[in-house]
């Protein structure tokens, strides 16, 4: 059954989505403040970059230190709406226990290794 869906944000991501929603046969409207890909948009500067040197993962040791820091600063890397929280707090305990030892940083590093080794050699 078709749908119409709104994917926000003409960044990397977004439009990728967007194009995976059409190929299933979906209406699709992108919704996007600004210019894709201007200054102000998510995926500025990084777009499209697959480097090898991008297998560490998100969640290091002492990161869960640094939350308090994030969620007060309005322009910071996370926020939670507070009544999600209880939802939320398994996926986040997997989250920082994924992380939770340089050990387990390079487990996952080296699992993620081979999926971008080629990378820079990739035909753009």
């Amino acid at each position: 059954m078709s749908q119409h869906i709104a994917v926000i944000g003409a960044g990397i991501v977004g439009a990728a989505c967007a194009l995976e929603l059409l190929r299933d046969g979906n209406r699709v409207t992108i919704i996007e403040p600004g210019d894709p890909g201007g200054e102000q948009a998510a995926s500025y500067g990084n777009g499209t970059l697959l480097n090898p040197s991008s297998v560490i993962p998100m969640s290091t040791p002492g990161i869960w230190k640094k939350v308090p820091g994030y969620l007060r600063d309005p322009l910071g890397p996370l926020a939670i709406r507070w009544s999600y929280l209880p939802r939320l707090l398994p996926w986040l305990r997997r989250f920082v226990a994924a992380g939770s030892t340089p050990e387990k940083i390079a487990i996952t590093a080296h699992a993620l290794q081979p999926l971008l080794a080629d990378a820079p050699a990739l035909p753009t």
